[in-house]
């Protein structure tokens, strides 16, 4: 259970890093339901419920919009 913890851990890590790429993407092009789709995941798996929760509502009003 360690080692699945560690790895965990560095997952986390290495996708926290990817982060502010992402939401420069995002400011780049805020209609794009990809890269909120991605975002929503990143927040989710850096545990940032309240960033998770507006992209999830972005994701779904530009769904709708569709």
């Amino acid at each position: 259970m360690d080692v699945f913890n560690k790895l965990l851990g560095e997952r986390r890590a290495k996708l926290s890093k990817a982060i502010p790429y992402a939401e420069k993407i995002y400011s780049l092009n805020p209609k794009d339901v990809e890269i909120v789709s991605l975002l929503k995941g990143l927040y989710q798996t850096s545990h940032n419920d309240a960033k998770f929760q507006e992209m999830k509502a972005v994701e779904a009003a530009l769904k709708a919009g569709k």
